[in-house]
């Protein structure tokens, strides 16, 4: 299988787990899932005495859509709990592996590709965070890449 859109979305999440573990194993960090918790895609990392708890998420972006978001509820995504949202973007022809902090996600800019929305008022949402993926923020979002992949399915030889 060489198309990333005909996986199903637990393939997806299957293979942005593989994609950031791979990526993490490479930069000598030890990775423990974290279970029975609202999220199931917490780990934590460690390395050189120093421990982070991530999340592991990711989009497959889609040039013929209106627009092009993810999202993550905010009860699943405590951002207290977590240092850095590891997000996997496969955008055109390549993929990238975006390390986010969470701290972009609490008061973001107005241009921001980061949304923090507090829903419930006047929506039947609940409240989320999001990343709008759009080429007027695309170039943001790149500015935290840490990793890209050759073939959807595993990292590019550095």
């Amino acid at each position: 299988m060489n198309n990333i859109s005909s996986l199903s979305k637990g393939e997806l999440i299957k293979n942005n787990e593989n994609l950031v573990n791979e990526y993490l194993e490479n930069e000598g960090y030890d990775l423990i899932k974290i279970l029975g918790n609202n999220s199931k895609t917490k780990y934590k990392i460690s390395k050189n005495n120093l421990n982070y708890i991530i999340k592991i998420m990711g989009y497959r972006y889609n040039p013929k859509a209106r627009g092009n978001y993810a999202w993550v509820k905010k009860h699943n995504f405590e951002l207290n709990e977590y240092n850095y949202l590891f997000f996997v973007l496969y955008y055109l022809e390549k993929v990238y592996i975006l390390k986010i902090p969470v701290e972009v996600f609490v008061k973001p800019k107005e241009n921001s590709p980061f949304k923090n929305h507090d829903y419930w008022n006047n929506k039947k949402t609940a409240p989320e965070y999001g990343i709008n993926i759009e080429r007027n923020t695309i170039k943001e979002l790149l500015s935290y890449s840490v990793a890209e992949s050759c073939n959807f399915f595993s990292l590019c030889n550095n």
